[in-house]
């Protein structure tokens, strides 16, 4: 699974922390190593908020244990910097090892879905 995350890191970022860049210079609404998308400025929702909450669902529904310490903490710190923050995640601020276990929820959850069909 790792490895698979590896490769989706790369084709989505170059396996980088970075700022979706458009053809035109600008900013893109895609964050961090995986491209979480932000919500737009016309308010059309993005992906990185439902990730983080599908990330929190995963540790209090199935794992049923609290998330991480050094998890928790991180998500803590970017949102006492950044109150808006959870409202709008913007992944170049968490870890790249975050980002991971973040995608691996999204995996999970769509490998759960598939199973059921």
């Amino acid at each position: 699974m790792r490895s698979f995350a590896q490769q989706v890191a790369h084709m989505e970022s170059g396996n980088k922390n970075v700022i979706q860049r458009l053809e035109n210079g600008k900013e893109g609404r895609d964050r961090g190593v995986y491209q979480f998308q932000m919500n737009s400025k016309k308010g059309d929702a993005g992906g990185a908020k439902t990730a983080l909450n599908r990330y929190s669902i995963f540790y209090d529904k199935v794992a049923k244990e609290d998330i991480p310490a050094k998890y928790a903490a991180e998500l803590e710190r970017v949102k006492s910097k950044n109150p808006e923050w959870e409202a709008n995640p913007d992944f170049t601020a968490l870890t790249p090892e975050l980002q991971r276990e973040i995608f691996f929820g999204l995996v999970l959850k769509l490998l759960k879905h598939i199973h059921r069909k």
